[in-house]
């Protein structure tokens, strides 16, 4: 799937400014963060019970 183009988008999650890097391709699907933005972000992961914890 081609990258119709980068965009850098202003965001604040969890009550702090970031900024989230992205590219769009022609498709139905959500914004996917990759596991460097995922780990950067201070995100734990519980897989047993669909939780995830932002920055703390």
């Amino acid at each position: 799937m081609k990258s119709k183009g980068e965009y850098i988008m202003p965001a604040c999650m969890v009550g702090k400014d970031v900024t989230i890097k992205t590219d769009v391709v022609d498709s139905d699907i959500p914004l996917l963060l990759s596991r460097d933005a995922i780990k950067r972000a201070g995100v734990k992961m519980d897989l047993e019970n669909d939780n995830a914890t932002i920055m703390v």
